[in-house]
């Protein structure tokens, strides 16, 4: 408990019970909310979100490219626990995995909603989908 800041951490907290607590109580107020919200990010702030997508990556691959890019995290004496190989295996494996747990819900829900061959929540649509 000595480590958390408690500024980012009680401010984050509050911020977040805070939306959990009004969506809560108040579901379409705050549905209504949260989509004019996203409407106005898409249309008026989303150029800014790729600009700043698009320069974070170029700054990132400037970085690992750079001097910097072999700073090593830790004592100066460290050494890395896996090999360079065994850690993309690691992350494409927790990336493969996270996209089929996402997709192996979404896409059956996606094909019930909208099947291309059924009408939407048929008991067809719902052999289709699966």
């Amino acid at each position: 408990m000595r480590d958390i800041s408690p500024v980012t951490f009680f401010g984050s907290a509050i911020v977040a019970i805070g939306l959990i607590i009004f969506a809560s109580i108040l579901p379409d107020k705050a549905a209504t909310l949260f989509e004019s919200a996203n409407a106005w990010i898409i249309q008026d702030v989303g150029w800014f979100y790729l600009l700043c997508v698009g320069i974070f990556v170029v700054f990132l691959f400037l970085l690992a490219a750079s001097p910097l890019g072999r700073v090593r995290l830790g004592p100066d004496d460290s050494v890395p626990d896996y090999k360079f190989s065994t850690s993309v295996a690691m992350l494409f494996s927790g990336g493969m995995g996270i996209g089929i747990v996402f997709y192996g819900v979404a896409e059956p829900i996606t094909h019930f909603s909208h099947p291309p061959d059924a009408g939407p929540g048929t008991a067809q649509a719902a052999r289709d989908a699966m």
